[in-house]
């Protein structure tokens, strides 16, 4: 598993193989929902001990995504509630 890394801490982007479909040829893309991101292998953030420099702004754009997604459909803080 890779884990977002703040830029400047050891990371690196994020790539997938793609092949053209036309050509055959193969190349590299970003993986979905990595662009802008800096990756390492959480492994080494456990090993070197970089969990400070994890990005958590990655996961805070997942949260406010899916509560926009959310909220298209409904009221977001009813959704979470406890309430019956």
């Amino acid at each position: 598993m890779t884990l977002p890394i703040k830029e400047g801490c050891g990371g690196g982007i994020l790539l997938r193989e793609t092949i053209n479909k036309e050509t055959g040829e193969k190349g590299y893309s970003a993986a979905t929902g990595s662009k802008g991101y800096r990756w390492l292998e959480s492994e080494l953030v456990r090993e070197f001990g970089k969990e400070s420099d994890i990005d958590r702004s990655y996961y805070d754009r997942l949260v406010d995504d899916a509560v926009k997604d959310i909220s298209a459909f409904g009221d977001f803080e009813w959704f979470v509630s406890n309430d019956v």
